[in-house]
């Protein structure tokens, strides 16, 4: 759990100076069918962004705490009611990552904008 509120915390700070809020919430995460004879959920510490221009990011884990595997965070972005592309951030052994690299600041930035990351020209 330390991972996760210091991953949040991160990016409470990045929305904060962007000018959004951040409000911590629970959700309800169901343990896979295979694991448990009968349905069962977990609570999880969950984000909330609310950034300008009606943009919102929910961050929670995919998965329920209880299961003990890799830890990921969900990103689940909308602009406007609408749907946009989905991030995720995994927990490797030297910090939160996005894609195999540290996650930066920059990255959190473009993730609290409805574009996202710039593409890549080559």
């Amino acid at each position: 759990m330390i991972a996760l509120d210091a991953l949040y915390a991160r990016i409470m700070g990045v929305a904060k100076v962007m000018g959004g809020t951040a409000s911590r919430v629970s959700v309800r995460l169901s343990l896979p069918s295979a694991m448990t004879a009968t349905p069962q959920a977990d609570d999880a510490p969950a984000l909330v962004v609310e950034m300008q221009n009606n943009f919102r990011a929910e961050f929670a884990p995919s998965n329920a705490l209880l299961i003990g595997n890799a830890l990921t965070v969900r990103v689940v972005r909308t602009h406007e009611g609408l749907r946009k592309t989905d991030w995720q951030f995994n927990l490797a052994p030297d910090g939160w990552q996005r894609t195999q690299t540290p996650l930066s600041d920059d990255q959190i930035r473009e993730c609290l904008t409805p574009d996202g990351p710039k593409p890549a020209f080559y």
